[in-house]
């Protein structure tokens, strides 16, 4: 899926610290201009998880494991213009989720040192589905990241091309990274998301859109099977998440998985 790019707007950041000691959850937000403010429970913009939070949703956990498990969860949103790319880190390794379109590589790049890393910090490339949009840059990133491994589900591999080095198929109760990988078929055949219970975050990929600070359905005219677009949303309602990060316009940070299950009964 391709469109014009627009101006990009500043890019965004989040970090988030459980305080496991306490037996409670405490949140940092920490902005670009160093500012930080600590809470006890979930507030707008925040991703962290009050007591009691920390289980899987539906699915339980299961499957392959690859890389650091423990740690607190920092992202960033790449801004590609109609497109974004995340990176996320957990103990100094860092997962880069989709890549936008060709010549995308360099932003990523500006990503990891705005968080004071580098290629060799990257040790996972999760693409959420095949489109070009998101995965056009993939070849390049692995390329540079030469210690990272590529995942995609595996109906979507095969639309993958170009890779310097094999894609690992992930699919449901996997885990990268601590990440744990949930099906959403409908816009591809093999999309996946990503979701982190304790961080409260889901990074969506095409599986659906925002507009007005509110999930919607993902675009009709990219997404062959909408039927199964919209089983796919009822299910990541199902999950409990503050924060939704979407492959096209603008994240929500507060209150998501229920906005998101709203929009799966709608379905």
């Amino acid at each position: 899926m391709t469109g014009p790019l627009l101006p990009r707007p500043p890019l965004s950041r989040r970090t988030f610290i459980v305080d496991l000691g306490r037996g409670a959850f405490a949140l940092a937000l920490v902005g670009l201009a160093g500012c930080a403010s600590v809470v006890g429970s979930p507030v707008p913009g925040s991703a962290g998880a009050p007591p009691g939070s920390a289980g899987d949703g539906p699915g339980g956990p299961g499957g392959q494991s690859f890389g650091k498990a423990d740690g607190a969860l920092t992202w960033e949103r790449v801004n590609l213009g109609f497109v974004s790319a995340d990176v996320l880190v957990r103990a100094g390794e860092a997962t880069v989720v989709d890549t936008g379109q060709a010549n995308h590589a360099d932003d990523i790049e500006a990503a990891l040192k705005r968080m004071s890393l580098g290629w060799g910090a990257v040790a996972h490339l999760v693409l959420t589905h095949s489109h070009n949009d998101h995965a056009g840059s993939a070849a390049d990133v692995l390329r540079r990241a030469t210690g990272a491994t590529g995942y995609a589900g595996a109906a979507d591999i095969p639309g993958i091309s170009g890779m310097p080095r094999p894609l690992v198929a992930v699919g449901e109760g996997d885990r990268v990274m601590g990440l744990r990988v949930v099906t959403a078929p409908g816009h591809t055949p093999g999309q996946v998301v990503a979701y982190d219970a304790i961080a409260r975050l889901l990074v969506a990929g095409d599986s659906m859109g925002t507009s007005a600070g509110k999930p919607i359905l993902p675009n009709a005219h990219f997404t062959p099977d909408m039927a199964e677009a919209k089983r796919s949303i009822a299910k990541l309602g199902a999950l409990g998440f503050e924060t939704l990060l979407v492959g096209h316009r603008e994240p929500i940070t507060a209150g998501a998985s229920g906005l998101v299950a709203e929009l799966g009964r709608a379905g």
